[in-house]
């Protein structure tokens, strides 16, 4: 057995005796806040390469799986958001020219926080509309939200935080509660 599987079945064990996950990897927090740019065909086919990042992106901000799963959802709408708003909407099969979208991640360990701005060109020249389902979605599952347009390229912007508090009403958020009279 390698040294590196010793240590992994090591770390396993320690898991399991101690019933509560350790971070894997390096330490989030380094000096200044850390990026990473994804650049992707503006083509829904690759929406799923996005949300994947991003996932594990949250994960090494220790983001609680519930966490993870808003900012999934979130990221596919805001990328979804600007793939509309580029004015061309096809898949890279139709072998149309498809424009980028690029998405540049900034991860803030200190605070907890991912920030995403996706940005593509656009030949609409206008916001994504912030009257959508999408929209609306996207406001809920994240701490804030913003989109516009400057010098030709459309952008949607999102701040998530580790343990937000969801602003989703309905039996599916859980019981209310009711004040004691």
């Amino acid at each position: 057995m390698t040294d590196a599987v010793a240590d992994r079945a090591d770390s396993h064990a320690d898991r399991a005796d101690n019933h509560a996950p350790r971070p894997v990897g390096p330490p989030a927090s380094r000096p200044g806040s850390p990026q990473v740019s994804l650049v992707l065909p503006a083509d829904v086919a690759f929406l799923a390469v996005a949300r994947t990042t991003a996932a594990a992106l949250a994960a090494r901000l220790e983001f609680t799986l519930d966490d993870i799963e808003d900012l999934r959802i979130a990221v596919d709408e805001a990328v979804s958001l600007v793939i509309a708003a580029t004015g061309t909407i096809s898949t890279t099969g139709s072998g149309e020219r498809v424009p980028a979208v690029s998405c540049l991640f900034t991860l803030d360990a200190t605070a907890e926080r991912l920030d995403l701005r996706v940005t593509a060109g656009s030949t609409v020249n206008e916001p994504p509309p912030r009257t959508s389902f999408s929209w609306t979605v996207l406001e809920a599952l994240t701490e804030a939200a913003d989109a516009g347009v400057c010098d030709g390229e459309v952008w949607v912007a999102l701040t998530s935080r580790r343990g937000r508090v969801s602003t989703a009403t309905g039996p599916a958020a859980g019981p209310s509660r009711v004040p004691e009279e």
